[in-house]
């Protein structure tokens, strides 16, 4: 468990940033805890990107002959 003096400023950092991570471990007993599922992609930004990637909207241009 940890106290809300050691959570509480890792917590305000993450909603300060810009593009904060998917996620984040806030004690290193949870990184090493999630390391080996997590080793490629700790803090989830590949997971975004390829979901963003995937979810965005694509663009569809027509020819004059089928606009009919």
């Amino acid at each position: 468990m940890q106290a809300v003096e050691e959570v509480g400023p890792q917590t305000l950092d993450l909603l300060g940033q810009e593009n904060p991570p998917l996620r984040s471990q806030t004690a290193q007993w949870a990184r090493d805890f999630v390391a080996p599922k997590l080793s490629a992609d700790p803090d989830g930004r590949k997971v975004y990107e390829a979901s963003e990637a995937y979810l965005q909207p694509r663009r569809v241009g027509l020819t004059a002959a089928a606009a009919g």
